[in-house]
């Protein structure tokens, strides 16, 4: 399965803010969305870094008034951990898992595609899981019942 098969399925909303913004109002945003990170942009629409969830818990943890001082710019990663749609899951996997990102920025060339997330692969991996495991139960009671 491609990354861009997950997109379809998922949608290619990417919610963004400004470089500027603040935690409180990003972590505002992600609880309101149901969301685990956003993408930083320019003035000029271009990612420019990527906000989670567990960055602003790390910001929170350094400095417990960083609600309303601290900036997306701040604790953003930067570059954008991305992906290519066309690339297939488990080169997401593992992207993930070296990186120690939860969030893929999916991108069509120069354009952003949508956003993937740890929880989208494994999604994903357990529906692969449960196909095999039912191929196999199907072989098993048809050998059983020669």
């Amino acid at each position: 399965m491609k990354v861009e098969d997950i997109i379809k399925d998922k949608g290619r909303s990417v919610s963004s803010v400004h470089p500027e913004m603040k935690l409180g109002e990003i972590a505002r945003l992600l609880r309101d969305k149901r969301i685990g990170s956003v993408t930083v942009t320019n003035p000029k629409g271009q990612i420019i870094g990527l906000v989670t969830e567990r960055a602003i818990v790390e910001a929170m943890a350094e400095n417990d008034a960083c609600a309303d001082t601290v900036s997306a710019a701040a604790i953003m990663v930067s570059p954008a951990p991305s992906i290519e749609s066309s690339a297939d899951v488990y080169m997401a996997m593992r992207q993930m898992t070296n990186t120690r990102n939860r969030h893929l920025v999916v991108m069509d060339g120069q354009t952003v595609a949508g956003l993937i997330s740890i929880g989208d692969l494994v999604k994903v991996r357990m529906r692969d899981m449960e196909l095999e495991n039912n191929v196999l139960r199907d072989i098993a009671r048809a050998n059983l019942s020669r």
